[in-house]
């Protein structure tokens, strides 16, 4: 064999190695993706405790002087939550099912933003989508910035939101159609900014003031208001 045919047939196998690496990272999901067990007791237990106290704490009637309060919720209640009670909480809330090509998300919460890292299943595998979210505070409302997605340890190229929008509508198409993903996932391809607030069944709104994030938990300031006269 000549010698360029030797350097081009040297240069494919590189190729083709590169290739095969590749293939072999986009099928790997970040190191800290290891979701809880969801048939393990005590996560069943964390999962359930950190949604009464949600809920205890957001209908909380308080003194109007001690109506401004501070949660913190932590990377480990976050994820057993997502594992043990948000199928449940579709079919209770939308009366359907978690997507079945879609696996278990997963939080990772760092000082500087949110990772979410989320399986897609495709054939006999899976591969694991990760999106970084960067939320943002600001003159009373709120802004989420998805700064990179990734496909396993492979960071795409071009336009982030372009990038979840095409990964949504190709594996869980049923979730651009459900009127409350629609309206995040407007607010996400506008860049639009939201007002951080809701209201609650006896007319007192919720509204969000602020946001500290460290590494493996949130803070959130809030505000009770009482209901619009």
């Amino acid at each position: 064999m000549s010698r360029p045919r030797r350097i081009g047939l040297a240069l494919l196998i590189l190729l083709g190695l590169a290739a095969l690496w590749l293939w072999h990272l986009s099928t790997l999901g970040p190191a800290w993706y290891a979701p809880p067990n969801p048939h393990d007791q005590t996560v069943i237990a964390l999962a359930d405790t950190v949604e009464y106290r949600l809920v205890e704490e957001v209908q909380k009637l308080r003194p109007a002087q001690d109506n401004r309060w501070t949660l913190r919720v932590r990377q480990q209640q976050i994820n057993a939550w997502l594992v043990a009670r948000l199928p449940k909480w579709i079919a209770h809330e939308h009366g359907s099912e978690w997507p079945s090509k879609l696996g278990t998300p997963q939080v990772r919460i760092e000082a500087d933003g949110l990772s979410v890292a989320l399986p897609v299943i495709e054939g006999g595998g899976q591969r694991i989508f990760v999106a970084r979210i960067i939320p943002q505070l600001a003159d009373g409302q709120l802004k989420v910035q998805v700064e990179r997605i990734a496909v396993g340890r492979i960071g795409l190229r071009g336009e982030s939101i372009a990038n979840l929008l095409a990964m949504l509508a190709d594996h869980a198409p049923q979730l651009m159609d459900d009127p409350q993903v629609r309206s995040i996932i407007d607010a996400l391809e506008q860049r639009d900014s939201i007002k951080p607030e809701f209201e609650l069944s006896d007319g007192r709104r919720i509204q969000l003031l602020n946001m500290r994030l460290a590494d493996g938990w949130i803070d959130f300031d809030v505000v009770t208001l009482p209901p619009v006269e």
